[in-house]
């Protein structure tokens, strides 16, 4: 990682870590990786059977956790399931994490941390409302006010796992809020540090965080 003290400045790309932690659950799914990520399907096909440790693990919690409801419901207690859920998708040590899961290692609190501690100075890209954040950033640095160009890759239709229909039910996503306590703590902080970011923007992060989380 590069020394906090290094750089004027951070920008930090920044997404609502419930959301971001049900899609990478998905995008990672050994019933999904044939779609979404074709190398890890690949990994998966030639070290299955070989006491590969990444896909012993990675099987283990899948097994565990065959979809997003059972990964939300899941979590609390002693079971040998529960804890390794809390380990891998709350900052623990795993296997698993830095080969096959790599999205929940490195969250805002691998990244974030040191520089709130340190108070650098920080910019934050929010995913939910990327097209205005990216439009007032580029306008501060001196840009033209135009919009982001290009396409996404778009397979949500085509997974074979999926959200439920109706999204996370209250229960589901509380739970999740409970496990990601500490990753939430520090998303906020990085929106309330954000220098790009206005009073309302940042209640606006806020309240969707509470909103959804029913704090």
């Amino acid at each position: 990682l590069v020394p906090v003290n290094k750089h004027d400045g951070y920008i930090i790309s920044s997404r609502n870590p419930i959301d971001r932690v049900v899609s990478a659950f998905l995008y990672v799914h050994p019933s999904n990786v044939a779609i979404t990520t074709k190398h890890r399907a690949h990994f998966l096909k030639r070290n299955r059977g070989k006491e590969n440790l990444f896909v012993e693990e990675y099987d283990m919690f899948f097994e565990c956790f065959p979809d997003v409801s059972a990964l939300a419901m899941n979590l609390v207690g002693d079971s040998n399931c529960a804890k390794l859920g809390r380990n891998i998708i709350g900052g623990g040590n795993s296997t698993m994490k830095s080969e096959m899961l790599n999205h929940f290692s490195f969250g805002y609190k691998f990244y974030a941390s040191d520089l709130l501690v340190t108070g650098s100075r920080i910019f934050a890209l929010r995913q939910e409302h990327l097209v205005t954040d990216w439009i007032n950033f580029n306008l501060r640095l001196g840009g033209e006010p135009h919009e982001i160009s290009g396409t996404n890759k778009d397979f949500k239709d085509k997974l074979e796992v999926k959200i439920p229909p109706g999204g996370l039910s209250k229960e589901e996503r509380q739970c999740l809020c409970v496990a990601l306590a500490d990753e939430l703590k520090v998303y906020l902080g990085v929106i309330d540090a954000a220098d790009n970011l206005t009073k309302e923007e940042k209640k606006e992060s806020r309240r969707e965080i509470n909103d959804g989380c029913f704090i």
